[in-house]
């Protein structure tokens, strides 16, 4: 017999970030971008990999951040979709 998993619900975060996951999985170096751009936001480095994990495709997998700093996630991954499209 099949294990049955249990499906978690989605949080307000996996809401709001899974557009944007989508739109990182076209883009090659999305994440590094954003990273790039959420360390100017914060002042201080942020990695790829600690980016990765926010955004990670896996929603089971995905660990979310703080309020604020998805708020400054967001609006990192924002500058990056204007630097995308203007390009």
């Amino acid at each position: 017999m099949k294990k049955q998993t249990k499906k978690q619900p989605a949080s307000e975060y996996d809401a709001l970030i899974e557009p944007f996951i989508e739109e990182a999985t076209k883009h090659r170096g999305y994440v590094v971008k954003v990273a790039e751009q959420l360390s100017t936001i914060v002042g201080r480095t942020i990695s790829r990999q600690q980016v990765a994990m926010w955004m990670n495709k896996e929603r089971a997998e995905r660990v979310e951040p703080s309020y604020s700093t998805a708020l400054k996630l967001i609006e990192a991954i924002n500058q990056v979709r204007q630097t995308l499209t203007a390009a």
